[in-house]
């Protein structure tokens, strides 16, 4: 009893309690959905960057290509335009001498490169002497209708034509109307600016065909792409009529060719460079795949990481909450009893009880009390061993059925006296015999049966019965009470879990009698099994291996 309203402020502290209970459990919850948000939003992030990369990536590998052939192109053009510098500068020694200056040079660094080259001298605008000097080519009887002397009067009538003034101004010219000559000319100006005559120099296309671009080629290659990159590029050169002339790799590539053209010398000629195996997008977009994918396990890795850990502390707080109230439980099964046997006991010893009735009666109580402590004290003991694993059991043949019926007539005038029922049946005919410790098995149904007693609700009736399944001995407890919900059936041989409803504060327990009859068939090598359906009452079982008579 609660007097003067206590027992309103012991609900109300209660329900309190278990608001609080939840929301801290549910916190968890909350804080793992949060956690698991913001990964999904820095994969987002991530996604995004990595397919800003994938582009970028793309863009940057095309313009690697690009570049490539850009230097390629800007070495050959250089190349040239030296060869002219030098070979073609010295006005005067070449209107001299050109042979010599010519010599000088072209033996050093030239050798191969031109075929020759020439002075035209102008007598006002017409030409007065033509002189050739060439390592290969007779200067003195040079053929008119040689492609040599085609080549050099086409280059020289196209500049004749021009305004002589604006040409003579450039510095440079080239002349490719000749595929196989190609000339590059440069004016001999006087003192007064006017045009003298005209110094050129014609270009060996088979050396810049076979030689120099195919070592310019290699030599980019090796800068733009170094170690086995340059595998994965073709590089081809094509003429003016379309023909390939050279490539690095004969076979086809993929995706499209960058192409690029000279802007001096060789302009008819293309320069294209192409994918060989992986196009940069091919290679942007597997680059892309994997590291999303490597992204995605991480953070799948992530969340999975803080949702163990998040469940793990979530059973570690509800174990500590079934643990307060298994402490809390134990106490008051402690305190009821002790209490009362306390009281009795004080009754009995002052003398005030006279009745040989009373006093039985009262000696009754106390020893049904002092059975239920012992028990209870099992129980923890039982649990306390099994905890540290140092919990044994002696196996031993015995006839199940026999052992079960000994148990069930232990507890039955007690049950009766509470005015419960029990019905008891075995399979006629059949020894059912296992490998069990009798006292474990007997502990395990006592524990069923008290469960049955427990939840029973205002049914009366408990069935236990013995039978052969199979290869199983399978005991079986009935009552019809209150039933499980499927969530608690789930749950029910945890340790210290009692079932959520209105009983549970009234029904006397400490939630471990379930979980150690588990732990004693689960040693006996077999398992325990429920049936519950709510409000209709349960049947809890036992599946023991059976043995050979």
């Amino acid at each position: 009893m609660y007097p003067n309203g206590d027992h309103l402020i012991g609900r109300e502290s209660r329900a309190w309690k278990r608001v609080l209970q939840f929301f801290s459990m549910r916190v968890h919850y909350v804080g793992f959905v949060g956690l698991m948000l913001f990964a999904l939003a820095m994969l987002g992030m991530q996604s995004w960057f990595l397919l800003e990369l994938k582009e970028s990536s793309s863009a940057t590998s095309r313009l690697t290509m690009r570049d490539f052939l850009i230097a390629v192109l800007a070495d050959s053009d250089e190349f040239y335009r030296e060869a002219a510098q030098q070979l073609l500068n010295q006005r005067a020694e070449l209107r001299a001498d050109p042979s010599s200056a010519f010599d000088a040079r072209f033996r050093r660094r030239w050798a191969g490169s031109v075929k020759g080259i020439f002075v035209v001298n102008l007598d006002g605008t017409r030409p007065q002497q033509t002189q050739f000097y060439g390592p290969s080519l007779d200067a003195h009887h040079l053929s008119v209708d040689s492609p040599e002397m085609r080549a050099i009067n086409l280059a020289f009538t196209r500049w004749a034509l021009a305004d002589s003034q604006r040409v003579a101004r450039s510095r440079l010219i080239v002349d490719e109307r000749n595929e196989e000559n190609r000339i590059i000319l440069r004016p001999l100006m006087n003192a007064s600016s006017q045009p003298v005559g005209v110094t050129g120099m014609i270009v060996d296309s088979e050396f810049f065909r076979k030689q120099y671009l195919p070592s310019a080629i290699r030599r980019q290659l090796g800068r733009f792409f170094p170690n086995e990159a340059a595998d994965n590029v073709i590089v081809r050169v094509r003429d003016g009529s379309g023909q390939d002339v050279f490539e690095t790799q004969p076979e086809a590539g993929q995706g499209d060719e960058i192409i690029r053209s000279s802007s001096f010398l060789f302009s008819d000629w293309q320069l294209s460079i192409q994918s060989r195996h992986t196009t940069p997008e091919q290679w942007a977009q597997r680059s892309f795949i994997l590291n999303l994918s490597l992204s995605a396990i991480m953070t799948v890795l992530v969340i999975g990481g803080i949702f163990i850990i998040m469940q793990g502390s979530f059973r570690a707080m509800k174990l500590s909450q079934m643990k307060t109230e298994f402490v809390s439980n134990v106490s008051h099964e402690l305190r009821t009893p002790l209490s009362s046997i306390r009281v009795l006991g004080e009754f009995l010893s002052s003398g005030r009880i006279s009745k040989p009735a009373k006093i039985r009666e009262y000696g009754d109580y106390i020893e049904g009390e002092a059975q239920r402590l012992t028990h209870l004290i099992d129980d923890v003991l039982d649990f306390a061993t099994i905890e540290s694993g140092k919990k044994s059991y002696r196996l031993e043949k015995a006839d199940v059925s026999k052992t079960v019926a000994e148990t069930v007539q232990a507890v039955e005038l007690g049950l009766q006296q509470t005015g419960f029922s029990v019905r008891f049946g075995a399979s006629l005919g059949d020894e059912l015999c296992a490998l069990i410790d009798k006292d474990a098995i007997s502990e395990a149904v006592l524990n069923l049966i008290d469960n049955a007693v427990k939840y029973s609700g205002t049914a009366r009736e408990i069935a236990v019965s013995v039978v052969k399944d199979q290869n199983f001995v399978t005991i079986s407890v009935t009552d019809h009470g209150i039933g499980l919900s499927p969530e608690e059936t789930e749950r029910i041989f945890e340790k210290f879990y009692r079932v959520s409803n209105g009983l549970v504060h009234n029904v006397r327990g400490t939630g471990l009698g379930l979980s150690i009859s588990k732990h004693i068939v689960e040693a006996h090598g077999g398992r325990i099994t429920v049936e519950s359906v709510p409000s209709q009452g349960s049947t809890f079982a036992i599946h023991i291996p059976v043995v050979a008579v």
